[in-house]
């Protein structure tokens, strides 16, 4: 999962700041991707990131756009390969 322009990387644990997660821990993704987009997110917006996680992971389409309550705008796009799934989110 890469976030906007960041650079590859880990988690910042003094400042939490995300430029990507790497790993096969779904539910770890699914919080980030959403805490990512929202500091305050609906449960509707939860319900369409685990949607489009789900797509990535079974090799449906997930490129896609959502928007937070705050009313801004995030682009979703989806590339798979094989058993490798990378999900870029931009605003």
């Amino acid at each position: 999962m890469i976030f906007e322009q960041r650079n590859i990387g880990n988690i910042d644990n003094s400042t939490k700041i995300v430029s990507s997660i790497v790993g096969h821990d779904i539910v770890k993704i699914a919080e980030e991707f959403v805490e990512e987009i929202s500091l305050a997110p609906s449960q509707q917006l939860e319900q369409q990131v685990e949607g489009i996680i789900y797509n990535g992971t079974n090799g449906l389409p997930c490129n896609t756009s959502l928007t937070t309550q705050e009313g801004k705008s995030v682009s979703v796009e989806c590339i798979s390969s094989e058993n490798v799934i990378i999900w870029y989110i931009h605003s």
